[in-house]
């Protein structure tokens, strides 16, 4: 992995380290079990997998220095944003999600709605420190989860596992975070294990010579060669120290002694600025935990002060606002007023094909069509004429459903579907009424019967049926959910 030059770049979110709404003891009247209920989920989860202490430690360090400690790491991606799970330094990196996830299920069965999942990255990550045997102290809490979340900012500020020792001094003074701060902090690595694909050019090609590096102690050097062997799996992984499931100071140990695993940890001893830290710290066990514990405290500080929320679930926004929209002085359903994104058309046909249409039923007529006053066709030639019959509901006439008719020229409308919508609103019905679409199937929003079948309105004509019928029936009633969830409404 090269080394990323974006840690010289100025940070474009400003972070800040004031924030007066933490405090220990937060949630002692609103949920005064927090604490304990995050303990013993992660209790559980170690005793499970030993790892899922030290990757839940990690995901505070990489939610914090993105646009602070406000829980966008846990965000999933959207059509609509790129969060931060599959940035450089997370993707196939970060585990433990499903962690945090059985930590916010317990909360929300104890105190719905109460307590951050912001905050919980830090109480777990202070449990991952003291069920693996280092220090105790008392969190500061009060956050809010963010509404967003971006790749790039990640990109642009996460340091590689190449780094060294120069360049990570620079990015946490950025944040206000001393070298004592920095050498402190690498003790997370006390715990866990990394990867052979992020030493292979430490061992075979340390900067650019072709060689490995020469501040690896040779018998390790040999041991690291026999795991992770030139072109082998990268997914092998070893202990970032001789214990990693405990956390103590032989990390520091280690790093004295040329065994550190990372680049990004070894250049902490040969860096003059970091080494006499690294020193002290193999040392001095209490003396590393007491700092530690300072710069924890410090880092869990940085917030960018945007608005936020208290998701219910860690890995989505709460539901966005509900809009009222007005058509013909009539107020349709509450829709959402989320954008939705374009694909690949042919990568979204391509999958669409392999949908079946299910589920027929029969809709209501208007015998006497005594409700097609407003119905105006268009005298065409009749080889591309075509009759749409629509369904409508008014809840201040008598007949409150009805199917309604339309007579539309295929010559002057699109192929598809909602084409022949647009139309019809445009200049036939402009009571007509359904939601926004992307016009190529991936929101969802054109669901709808159509042909006394489940489809979507971006279909070509051709893909309704076998053969081009002489009449379509659509229906704007709510569907089974078998393909999409959403929901097209029309009123007159």
């Amino acid at each position: 992995m090269l080394l990323l030059a974006f840690v010289f770049c100025l940070f474009s979110v400003e972070i800040s380290r004031t924030a007066p709404l933490l405090q220990p003891g937060y949630y002692a009247k609103s949920c005064p079990n927090a604490e304990l209920i995050v303990r013993d989920v992660m209790k559980k989860a170690m005793i499970k997998d030993p790892r899922n202490g030290a990757s839940v430690l990690r995901l505070q360090f990489h939610d914090c220095f993105v646009n602070g400690c406000d829980g966008s790491l846990l965000l999933d991606d959207t059509p609509a944003m790129l969060g931060e799970k599959l940035s450089l330094s997370n993707i196939n990196s970060l585990r433990s999600y499903v962690v945090v996830d059985e930590i916010k299920e317990a909360l929300e069965s104890a105190c719905p709605r109460t307590v951050s999942c912001a905050d919980v990255i830090v109480i777990a990550s202070r449990d991952a420190v003291v069920l693996s045997g280092g220090p105790e102290w008392e969190v500061k809490l009060g956050r809010k989860d963010s509404l967003t979340a971006s790749q790039t900012d990640s990109d642009d500020i996460m340091p590689s596992t190449n780094s060294n020792a120069s360049v990570l001094v620079d990015l946490f003074a950025r944040f206000d975070l001393s070298v004592k701060d920095l050498v402190a902090l690498s003790g997370s690595h006390s715990i866990g294990k990394g990867r052979c694909s992020s030493i292979v050019l430490r061992l075979y090609n340390q900067s650019g010579t072709g060689r490995p590096d020469p501040s690896i102690e040779p018998k390790f050097r040999q041991k690291l060669h026999n795991l992770c062997p030139l072109g082998g799996d990268g997914n092998v992984t070893s202990g970032l120290d001789s214990t990693p499931h405990v956390f103590d100071n032989q990390y520091f140990k280690d790093l004295v002694n040329g065994r550190g695993f990372l680049n990004s940890d070894e250049t902490l001893f040969t860096f003059p600025r970091t080494r006499v830290y690294v020193q002290r710290y193999s040392e001095d066990e209490s003396e590393f935990f007491r700092d530690f514990v300072d710069g924890m405290i410090k880092m869990g500080d940085l917030q960018s002060g945007k608005p936020g929320e208290i998701r219910r679930n860690c890995r989505v926004v709460n539901d966005p606002p509900l809009k009222e929209v007005v058509v013909g002085g009539l107020k349709d359903r509450r829709m959402s007023s989320q954008t939705c994104l374009l694909m690949n058309i042919t990568t979204l046909r391509r999958r669409l094909n392999q949908a079946k249409l299910l589920f027929p039923f029969l809709l209501p007529v208007d015998p006497q069509n005594r409700l097609n006053q407003q119905a105006k066709p268009v005298a065409q030639s009749s080889h591309k004429l075509k009759n749409f019959q629509i369904y409508r509901w008014n809840p201040e006439i008598p007949v409150k459903t009805y199917l309604k008719n339309y007579e539309i020229d295929l010559k002057e409308c699109g192929s598809m579907v909602f084409d022949a919508l647009i139309k019809i609103k445009n200049e036939i019905d402009p009571t007509l009424s359904f939601r926004c679409s992307c016009r190529e199937g991936i929101c969802g929003a054109c669901a709808m019967d159509i042909d006394g079948c489940n489809g979507l309105a971006f279909l070509l004509f051709k893909g309704i049926s076998q053969e081009l019928r002489s009449d379509l029936k659509e229906s704007t009633t709510p569907m089974s959910n078998l393909i999409v969830t959403c929901v097209s409404i029309g009123k007159s």
